[in-house]
């Protein structure tokens, strides 16, 4: 079983950020992060999943779908499509099957129809998208539109009892997670780049692509705040940790060599790098002093991001490497990885 419980001393946390130090955070990222205004109806799924989803059908899946009250979901849609059916085959070599896809076209949710995935339409207009749009952080316009279900799908499947994993289709599951997730409200992947400033804060970011939420009512209400904070700002990444901040955390690890960052004033990447080298196999447990909520940054070496951080890929649980935002680009990558995975794929790693 293995441990993520902190059981040496408690180092004390640096002050609580002030009100001006997140306002001044917040202005900063809303910059470049704001919906633009011919995106708005994108962000349907943040103010009325139902209107967007089939919420009878979602129910009706994750109760088919899920184990022990447990539940994975990913969100797949055609720009996406191989990257999407090697995570689906990767999680059928690992034997497990209590998944559900967000199916972000018609295509993608035919197709898995055939297969026997279960899985439901996000009704996405994609009538009037803007091809060129890039967004700052790399995302077409269906993008935005895809990452706006992701905290919604997971409030109404934790507020209908179920432990959820939010799993990207580009982390790729090599081990069954769940023995590092179960002791812990809110577990996520911890990053070193993004949001800067956030990270200039803690040490770490956490990614908002491998995220663990625990059923109960603490969980219920950080995944409204992670909601209220993309309606603002359209990167759920960055949602989530402004969700986080506003929690007031207090961290603490285990390993002797982890402190949070002395200097705050300037984001210094490569002391940030140097100081996350030093604890990439440590996990760091906090708790938001506004609600009592437990989280967890898991270890780096095992929910793998980052290539500056060498891991065995053997030792990985989740590999979600840093990749193009482009399903062919991404595969190749996966594949020169040892990542790609065919349907009937025996549990060799």
């Amino acid at each position: 079983m293995p441990s993520d419980q902190v059981t040496g001393p408690v180092i004390d946390p640096k002050s609580v950020p002030n009100r001006e130090l997140k306002a001044n955070i917040r202005a900063e990222l809303a910059v470049d992060l704001m919906w633009p205004s011919s995106l708005t109806r994108v962000a349907m799924p943040l103010h009325d999943l139902g209107a967007v989803m089939d919420l009878r059908r979602l129910s009706n899946i994750a109760a088919a779908a899920a184990s022990r009250n447990e539940l994975s979901f990913s969100i797949i849609s055609k720009e996406y499509i191989e990257t999407g059916l090697n995570w689906i085959h990767a999680m059928q070599r690992l034997g497990l099957d209590n998944y559900i896809i967000i199916a972000g076209d018609q295509f993608t949710s035919a197709l898995l129809d055939e297969r026997g995935i279960h899985n439901i339409l996000a009704e996405i207009d994609e009538s009037q998208f803007d091809v060129s749009f890039v967004s700052a952080t790399g995302f077409s316009a269906k993008g935005l539109a895809v990452s706006a279900f992701k905290f919604p799908v997971a409030r109404f499947l934790v507020k209908a009892g179920y432990s959820v994993v939010l799993s990207d289709a580009d982390a790729v599951w090599l081990h069954d997670p769940m023995p590092y997730l179960r002791d812990t409200s809110v577990a996520f992947q911890r990053i070193v780049y993004h949001p800067p400033a956030i990270a200039g804060i803690w040490g770490f970011a956490a990614c908002g692509g491998f995220i663990s939420f625990r059923s109960g009512t603490k969980t219920i209400s950080f995944l409204e705040r992670c909601i209220e904070e993309q309606r603002l700002l359209f990167c759920d990444q960055v949602a989530m940790n402004l969700a986080l901040l506003e929690g007031d955390p207090s961290w603490h690890c285990e390993h002797a060599d982890w402190m949070l960052p002395t200097d705050t004033s300037k984001y210094d990447r490569g002391s940030l790098e140097a100081a996350f080298a030093k604890c990439v196999k440590s996990p760091i447990k906090g708790e938001l002093r506004r609600g009592g909520l437990q989280v967890l940054a898991l270890p780096h070496d095992k929910f793998w991001r980052h290539g500056l951080f060498a891991a065995p890929l053997q030792d990985m649980v989740v590999c979600h490497p840093n990749s193009p935002k482009d399903d062919l680009e991404k595969m190749k990558l996966l594949d020169a990885m040892g990542l790609r995975f065919q349907p009937g794929a025996v549990d060799y790693l």
